[in-house]
């Protein structure tokens, strides 16, 4: 018995240590790491991260399975991926639900077994639109089960709920019209969005329309015109017409629904951590036309971020749309992918084109796009160099605040102060700031840095100790302030007068700091 008990106790301490499970922060971070990991194919350190997630964890599991499934960063290993996805489906994991049953249906990984799969299906489809719209097949054709009308249109209807573009396209148009079905067009404003994506010219048409009248949505002839403009993109013959109908200027951005969705967004992104669940609100929003959205869907491809594997034949789309609507960062975008020739043969015309739309902007003209501009000429590289061009775009982008402009201009001797400055700057040398006073310091100190001065940074250095001194006698006298105020005929002594003061002084701080995201607690003393 001894031995048998010595044995046990050996081999456990020859066991390596349980791993601790991650905290929540830890698997935001190990999520986050691995999906960077697989964005930039380096596929062994996301298998590594996935581990470190928990070998129980569900997403650990899909992020696994699809590695072996895929041959990525271990050798292909379909029996292992297809028990990974089996295992994330016990736990009700709708994508993983889909996996699993894929394989089973297509016998990957081991014997094939249609009547399990249609099992996981059904299991999957209220949740996962690749499901649904699978089981809408099955019941249509007749495959993997009998085939059964009414079964098929159920899960038409689900997918088509879920955004699958194919059930979209074909249910969305009938319950936007009330074809067959209890007309709802709010509902069937999102399919006409995953149908219009498949360039599906009946769900354009309603939207163009819904959207400039206001039938069942709210009017808005701003998203009216961004899917006339998309209709155009898709070749639909009255698109003309449509922009040619429709308003050019607006009187804002567009308050209106899709800029609440984008706030869902921003809101899932930041707080939630839920890159999916931002993309999927930011593509909503974009639909509609919102430009702070477009940003986000383009930058989502171009990078391959939020979730999204790099597609630069969509960023081009969106950036295309978002460039028609004066997005500067979409024009940046656009212009980059046809100066490159990332989808297609170079277009350095191209490329300038939308420089020069994004520079010329009448609210906020984009100085990035002006330095661009003023590299292409003066390079002289993908366009004949130019030197009038380049000194145009260099002084330009200096005039409307660019850092890198005035860099270029002083290198080359070419920004010097006007007469004022320079008189400005050869009194501060000679006299130094005025003193008479803190905010007389401050401005001309302002005014010297503005100028050009060359002792800008020693003279800003003043400028703080300055003030920081200001305020440690400002802060002195409000104490001695308080004091007398709580001294005097308060009957409460100096030392407890101090104390409160003290006391409400962390208060204070504590609070602003809170304000200011710099601690998450408050100083819960009492100062009376």
């Amino acid at each position: 018995m001894r031995r048998l008990l010595l044995s046990l106790l050996l081999t456990a301490l020859a066991l390596p240590p349980a791993m601790a499970a991650p905290t929540a922060e830890e698997w935001i971070e190990l999520r986050i790491g691995a999906e960077r990991a697989l964005r930039a194919q380096d596929y062994k350190q996301a298998m590594k991260l996935a581990r470190k997630m928990g070998k129980k964890d569900p997403t650990s599991l899909i992020f696994r399975a699809a590695l072996y499934r895929n041959g990525q960063g271990v050798d292909v290993d379909l029996e292992e991926a297809r028990e990974l996805y089996l295992e994330a489906a016990e736990q009700g994991n709708a994508p993983a639900t889909f996996e699993a049953a894929s394989m089973l249906e297509r016998g990957e990984g081991g014997p094939a077994d249609p009547a399990q799969a249609l099992a996981l299906y059904e299991k999957a489809g209220q949740n996962e639109k690749r499901a649904a719209a699978r089981l809408w097949q099955v019941y249509s054709k007749g495959d993997l089960a009998p085939k059964d009308d009414a079964k098929a249109q159920r899960w038409l209807v689900r997918a088509a709920e879920l955004g699958d573009g194919d059930a979209a396209a074909l249910y969305g148009p009938r319950l936007f019209k009330g074809d067959g079905v209890a007309r709802d067009p709010k509902t069937a404003v999102k399919m006409l969005f995953a149908a219009a994506d498949r360039k599906n010219f009946e769900a354009i048409t309603m939207l163009v329309n819904a959207f400039e009248s206001g039938d069942g949505v709210a009017k808005n002839v701003e998203t009216a015109r961004f899917w006339a403009i998309r209709a155009k993109f898709a070749g639909h013959p009255d698109a003309q017409a449509w922009l040619d109908r429709l308003p050019t200027e607006f009187p804002s951005e567009g308050i209106y629904e899709g800029g609440y969705e984008y706030d869902r967004g921003m809101y899932r992104l930041n707080s939630q951590r839920d890159q999916k669940g931002a993309f999927d609100s930011f593509l909503e929003s974009a639909n509609m036309g919102f430009r702070p959205a477009l940003s986000q869907v383009v930058g989502a491809y171009f990078e391959g971020d939020l979730g999204q594997a790099k597609d630069l034949e969509k960023a081009r789309y969106w950036a295309r749309l978002g460039a028609e609507l004066d997005n500067d960062y979409c024009q940046l975008v656009l212009a980059a992918i046809l100066r490159n020739g990332m989808t297609g043969p170079k277009d350095i015309e191209g490329a300038i084109y939308w420089y020069e739309r994004a520079a010329a902007r009448k609210r906020k003209p984009n100085t990035m796009a002006m330095f661009h501009l003023a590299q292409l000429y003066e390079k002289g590289v993908e366009v004949p160099a130019n030197e009038a061009l380049t000194l145009y775009w260099y002084k330009t982008a200096y005039a409307h605040g660019s850092v890198k402009g005035e860099a270029w201009l002083k290198a080359k001797g070419l920004l010097q102060p006007s007469p004022a400055a320079q008189a400005l700057i050869d009194r501060i040398h000679r006299d130094g700031p005025d003193r008479s006073s803190l905010m007389a310091f401050n401005v001309d100190v302002g005014n010297y840095c503005k100028a050009g001065g060359p002792r800008c940074h020693e003279y800003t250095v003043q400028a703080r100790q300055l003030e920081r001194q200001h305020n440690a006698g400002a802060e002195s006298a409000n104490m001695q302030r308080l004091w007398n105020v709580y001294s005097t005929g308060s009957g409460i002594s100096d030392a407890e007068a101090r104390a409160r003061s003290e006391c409400m002084r962390k208060k204070t701080e504590s609070i602003q700091r809170q304000t200011y995201g710099q601690q998450d607690w408050r100083y819960a003393g009492s100062c009376y």
